[in-house]
């Protein structure tokens, strides 16, 4: 039997994932060390570089982040502060809550079995 679309996706982000954890380590490596010989050949540009990261954290900092506006929650559907997703800062907070305890009970069983 064909698998869905959905399983398919699920399928490869699940490959992804080992993918991914399996070459953590060596990326790591390879861009420590890339960094390292980049800092070794090009000191100037590297401090360059450094002083522009500075002076734009120190930019930002003085800068009041933006306030959220008002509009209707998808969710509870009161006029109020909105947040993402189309709900209200509330709304948006119990749903990665939700979705956090989610994602752990989702891993638990993996992590047992393992």
């Amino acid at each position: 039997m064909p698998l869905t679309d959905e399983e398919k996706k699920a399928k490869q982000r699940e490959y992804n994932r080992q993918y991914y954890l399996a070459h953590r380590e060596r990326k790591l490596e390879q861009n420590a060390r890339s960094a390292r010989r980049w800092r070794e050949r090009y000191p100037d540009r590297y401090r360059a570089s450094q002083e522009r990261c500075r002076a734009r954290i120190r930019e930002l900092r003085q800068q009041n982040p933006r306030r959220p506006r008002l509009r209707e929650c998808a969710s509870c559907g009161e006029v109020k502060l909105h947040k993402a997703r189309e709900m209200c800062v509330v709304c948006y907070g119990r749903w990665r809550w939700q979705m956090r305890k989610a994602t752990q009970e989702g891993n638990q069983p993996q992590a047992q079995s393992a």
